[in-house]
């Protein structure tokens, strides 16, 4: 399987379906693209790129989603010119924290460890700055954790 694979099915575990939480900033969201993604909250997605929403967020398809992460994420993150490894850890962390972070803690890192280090304190500040967001907190910390362990599986398999 692929980095991409790989990574989108790690992706998609932790964010699911549907769902509109009045508590998260991220607003409307399926199969974790955000209703936002497109720059317009119209309960739209855009799938095709052309800046027009094609399919109501609620109908979004995982085919159409993998469209707008491998477009909106994956390339501009330039994941595809990644070790595996760091390409899976940007790409979720693309996902879930923003892609202008994840290129931003790329260049910091030297290694996808120090990496996800940044990730975990970016949670803990978040949390200590407005601690709303606290119901986040566990989730947030565990998916770094897991994803932690499957690049760790990974490189156990790659050996």
């Amino acid at each position: 399987m692929d980095a991409f694979t790989i990574g989108i099915n790690f992706a998609l575990t932790w964010e699911g379906g549907y769902t509109n939480d009045p508590r998260d900033p991220g607003g409307e969201t399926n199969l974790g693209i955000t209703d936002r993604q497109d720059g317009l909250v119209d309960s739209q997605v855009d799938v095709d790129g052309d800046g027009d929403g094609d399919v109501p967020i609620k109908k979004l398809t995982k085919a159409e989603a993998l469209a707008v992460y491998k477009r909106n994420y994956w390339n501009p993150c330039g994941c595809g010119n990644l070790p595996d490894d760091m390409a899976i850890a940007v790409l979720d962390t693309a996902i879930n924290c923003g892609v202008k972070r994840a290129k931003k803690w790329l260049k910091e890192s030297v290694d996808v460890y120090r990496f996800l280090e940044k990730r975990t304190q970016y949670y803990l500040d978040l949390c200590a700055r407005n601690p709303k967001m606290n119901v986040y907190r566990k989730g947030w910390l565990n998916r770094v954790n897991a994803l932690k362990k499957l690049i760790e599986e990974l490189a156990m398999e790659a050996h």
